[in-house]
């Protein structure tokens, strides 16, 4: 009769990991986030489509449900889907 021994985790698995301590925060929001930017990535999980509100100046939709796209002045992002958009 062959007996099967129960699998053993390694002691150095079984450790908790160790937590890496990171600086403290120092500074605002603001002054970590771009305050002009020339692309957008629109995540649309609902059903219906999503007009995206863009910063003023000529936009081109590069990738949406479709793939590459090349469409300017629209700010509609498909549902259930990612819309890529720049600034020209």
């Amino acid at each position: 009769m062959i007996r099967e021994e129960p699998y053993k985790i390694p002691r150095a698995a079984r450790q908790t990991p160790r937590r890496i301590p990171h600086p403290p925060f120092t500074g605002t929001a603001a002054t970590y986030s771009p305050t002009s930017y020339d692309t957008v990535v629109v995540h649309n999980p609902t059903g219906s489509t999503y007009d995206v509100t863009l910063l003023a100046g000529t936009w081109t939709k590069v990738l949406d449900t479709n793939g590459s796209s090349s469409a300017t002045g629209t700010t509609a992002c498909d549902s259930l889907a990612v819309t890529v958009s720049r600034r020209n």
